[in-house]
């Protein structure tokens, strides 16, 4: 279990006993009332400090607030103007991807006549690799570089440059 695994499941289960808190409370608030005395005579009956107590659940109490806020915050899209930005042509191969924060995801090329993916074909003594249209049967581009991992790095970056550039430009 990973640390920030640990953290949702905390935070749920804080959320799930506020929530329970609230249920109680509305639903039957002599019962509510009862059990906040019962939780008080525990606290002072069975412990010598008192206010330090408070002054404890009253941090850990912010402190779970706060991170409850953080949390629901977290599945706020991140949305940067550059993210629109999904597809384009490069060498006569059109490219797509989506945008994982600052990162190219899922990226591939597809033929422009049909749309279909393209498969690739290595050629390590030329050091080019080819991207061929199954259903037209023919080559739509060629890269040099014999690794389909350089070649797609190569246009990760170029799609990294014309999003900066595209953001640079609306900036002036």
């Amino acid at each position: 279990m990973t640390k920030e695994m640990f953290v949702k499941l905390v935070v749920y289960a804080i959320l799930a006993i506020l929530i329970a808190f609230f249920i109680l409370s509305v639903a039957n608030p002599e019962k509510f009332t009862e059990v906040l005395e019962q939780i008080n005579a525990f606290l002072y009956k069975d412990f010598d400090a008192k206010g330090w107590i408070f002054i404890t659940a009253g941090f850990l109490s912010l402190i779970g607030c706060l991170k409850i806020i953080e949390f629901l915050f977290s599945f706020r899209s991140t949305r940067l103007p550059y993210h629109k930005y999904r597809h384009d042509t490069f060498k006569g191969a059109l490219w797509r991807w989506e945008w994982r924060e600052h990162q190219v995801e899922n990226l591939w090329c597809y033929c422009e006549t049909c749309h279909q993916e393209l498969s690739y074909k290595c050629d390590h003594l030329l050091f080019k690799t080819e991207f061929l249209c199954q259903k037209c049967e023919k080559q739509i581009c060629s890269y040099d570089g014999d690794n389909i991992n350089y070649v797609l790095s190569h246009v990760k970056r170029e799609v990294r440059r014309l999003a900066q550039k595209q953001l640079k430009s609306k900036d002036d």
